[in-house]
């Protein structure tokens, strides 16, 4: 090593100076709302807005996913579950995923109609019609035991919980709508309908209910048909959204 002297300044020669270097980040970090999963690319959006621009990640077979603290699988993608992921910035891939449960709203209120794809609400809080799709992951379940869409009737009271981000029903809760029951006198039979004027409240009001194919029908405690219904006949209904469930008949009496 050579020092020289130069006036006041202090030159070293043979000594190579260190220049410090920036490290250059490798990973970032992403998070939002997933929109799919087709193949091995995982897209969604930042936030909760459908329309917003998505980004795109690869999935591989050394992605870690992780679901509340405990290893998770690739299934856990559903559109509307929530991510947070760890991206490798040169190639793309995510290396790891935290991944939560879409967020549920709620509709309660009395089914007005339904298809194999939706279902139409009347709620009263707020009162207004809603629409909900339904998928084939949709659960369902009534008095809190496993159903199915086959046993639906309009009129059954519901509490649908509902993914916010696509609005397809994730279990729908329903219960027959409340049974109703009426006194009175039978003045018209049709193969389709009785009438009667009450004699219970409000008395002497005239009542059209239909009768189905269901409607059962009993007389002094014993089952008949629906041909012991007769005008003047007394009967008691029970009843639900103007379709009888139940007939009992007490034939009118001469003298």
């Amino acid at each position: 090593m050579v020092v020289l002297l130069v006036g006041s300044s202090l030159l070293v020669s043979g000594v190579a100076s260190a220049t410090p270097t920036s490290r250059e980040k490798t990973t970032q970090r992403l998070s939002g709302t997933v929109v799919s999963l087709r193949g091995n690319t995982l897209t969604f959006v930042e936030g909760t807005d459908r329309s917003a621009p998505t980004t795109s990640v690869m999935v591989t077979g050394a992605t870690v996913v992780t679901s509340r603290g405990a290893p998770a699988s690739f299934s856990a993608f559903i559109p509307g579950a929530q991510v947070s992921v760890t991206e490798d910035i040169a190639t793309k891939a995510a290396l790891r995923i935290r991944v939560s449960s879409p967020k549920l709203s709620h509709v309660s209120g009395q089914l007005l109609a339904f298809s194999p794809t939706a279902l139409r609400v009347a709620t009263t809080k707020p009162v207004s019609v809603v629409t909900v799709g339904v998928a084939t992951t949709t659960r369902f379940s009534e008095h809190y035991l496993t159903s199915s869409a086959s046993q639906l009737h309009v009129g059954d009271m519901l509490r649908v919980d509902v993914n916010a981000f696509t609005n397809v029903a994730t279990l729908v809760q329903f219960s027959p709508p409340k049974e109703l029951h009426h006194g009175g006198t039978v003045v018209a039979v049709t193969a389709t309908t009785v009438t009667m004027r009450l004699t219970s409240k409000p008395v002497g009001i005239l009542l059209t209910i239909h009768l189905a194919p269901t409607t059962l029908y009993s007389e002094h405690y014993l089952t008949t048909t629906k041909a012991a219904l007769v005008v003047g006949s007394s009967i008691y209904v029970t009843e639900s959204l103007g379709t009888a469930s139940l007939v009992q008949i007490t034939p009118h009496r001469t003298k």
